[in-house]
């Protein structure tokens, strides 16, 4: 304190004695008064910069931001050869068709001013070009001439579509079918008694903050269980997925709905007891029969095994098999 106040008293006299000079006095109030003058700028300067920029947001929110949408785009996306077409949208020109017929009857637009609303087969495929491509909502709304937020608005219409309509296609196999495609088994490996061929994968994720170790799957990605059955076909009869990623696939089945059916009606699975589902647990094979998961033969065996065609993806030696014996 006593240094601080020595300090004043010393500036206090310097002053005094710069005042008591005329020129010393001038020459500081000049200096004082650039010195206010250039603040006093600075400050006007920064004043007019905000209000320029205040001005130009409040136009940018206030305007509506024109698209221009090409016109002439699906016309040229339906104009590509099969395998370009196929590249883009993931699903073969029949296909499509065959989901817009399904789109067209579930796809009910209001207008009410503005743009006219989305014809049905844009609205297919966008949401083709968004489930079938790694892209983002800005890519697509780029491709396609539209707002972004419509670009969302549609690919969720359109998933709910495709989920109103898949208990349709995706079911369990009738009393009728069951015997059609255990002969269809039958005749790929001789192994009898197969109604379907059940496996999972993993699809990668951004894990929720609280519980992202619950998510860590056996290659340390944050990810969720897809399981699903397929026929001899190759059609999916069972799909269920969003289990958390770190779960054993056996535990995923055991917890399934599927599962929960064959332990309450197992009657409404397997016809009788010789019918079974085949499949693979973490490169262990294995048989479900009656609410039970039966570990089969072997790796070495399970190796050597006849398999079926790849219908749900993974790698060779997670393919579907039809014959562990």
């Amino acid at each position: 304190m006593e240094g601080e106040a020595s300090g004043k008293q010393y500036f206090s006299l310097m002053m005094s004695e710069v005042l008591e000079n005329d020129d010393a006095a001038e020459a500081l109030l000049d200096v004082r008064s650039l010195h206010n003058r250039s603040v006093s700028q600075t400050v006007e300067h920064d004043e007019n910069v905000g209000s320029m920029l205040l001005s130009d947001l409040v136009q940018l929110s206030g305007d509506r931001q024109e698209h221009v949408r090409h016109q002439g785009y699906m016309a040229h996306l339906l104009g590509k050869e099969e395998y370009d077409f196929f590249k883009n949208l993931r699903v073969t020109k029949k296909t499509f068709e065959f989901l817009l017929d399904i789109f067209m009857h579930h796809y009910n637009p209001i207008h009410q001013g503005g743009h006219k609303p989305l014809s049905a087969d844009t609205l297919l495929a966008l949401t083709l070009w968004y489930l079938g491509n790694q892209t983002t909502f800005r890519e697509i709304s780029e491709l396609f001439g539209l707002a972004e937020s419509c670009v969302h608005g549609c690919i969720q219409y359109g998933i709910k579509i495709l989920c109103t309509v898949a208990p349709t296609f995706i079911k369990w196999p009738t009393l009728e079918q069951v015997p059609e495609h255990e002969n269809k088994f039958k005749e790929m490996a001789g192994f009898p008694g197969v109604i379907g061929a059940l496996d999972g994968c993993h699809i990668a994720i951004k894990a929720p903050e609280e519980t992202q170790a619950d998510y860590i799957d056996r290659t340390s990605t944050h990810s969720v269980n897809l399981m699903a059955v397929c026929d001899s076909e190759k059609k999916f009869t069972f799909i269920n997925a969003g289990f958390a990623g770190s779960a054993h696939d056996s535990r995923v089945f055991k917890m399934s709905p599927l599962f929960r059916r064959i332990e309450t009606t197992p009657d409404s699975i397997f016809p009788s007891n010789n019918y079974h589902i085949i499949g693979q647990a973490n490169e262990e094979a294995m048989l479900v029969q009656d609410g039970y998961v039966f570990p089969t033969v072997d790796e070495a065996r399970f190796d050597e095994a006849i398999h079926l065609p790849a219908a749900i993806g993974g790698s060779e030696k997670r393919e579907f098999v039809a014959s562990l014996l």
